[in-house]
């Protein structure tokens, strides 16, 4: 997974993990698991979301909800808002913090209204007459 973050300058990773806010590494954690908690480490990649999203009445609130960046400082104003519908899963308000690279085109633009033609016409015609007596 840190592989695919090389190269890009805004990377998100969005979703659901298996009890992500323990990052523990018990014997009940699965080779996977650790494999992705090692990417994290290793591709310096930043978990913003901190709080508890899944829970509701009497159940015990865990961290599923995952939003994984490659910056530090990407995201604002992350609020946990109530969840939709009959679900458990809080929803997740934010503000993204990106900026854009913006590739302009090249290209030569000439102002053909500001050339000054009626001095270039009487070059042009003194030019032709002299040219044409030299034929002659």
């Amino acid at each position: 997974m840190a592989k695919e973050f090389l190269g890009h300058v805004h990377c998100v990773y969005g979703g659901v993990a298996h009890e992500y806010g323990t990052h523990s590494t018990s014997a009940r954690i699965l080779a996977k698991e650790q494999k992705f908690f090692e990417a994290m480490k290793d591709g310096y990649l930043y978990q913003h979301v901190t709080e508890n999203t899944r829970g509701r009445g009497t159940n015990t609130p865990h961290l599923l909800d995952l939003m994984i960046m490659n910056e530090e400082g990407k995201v604002d104003n992350l609020n946990h808002l109530a969840p939709i519908g009959k679900s458990d899963h809080c929803c997740l308000q934010f503000k993204f913090n990106c900026r854009t690279v913006h590739q302009g085109k090249s290209y030569i633009k000439y102002y053909y209204d500001r050339g000054e033609y009626l001095d270039h016409e009487e070059q042009n015609q003194g030019e032709v007459a002299r040219n044409k007596r030299g034929k002659e």
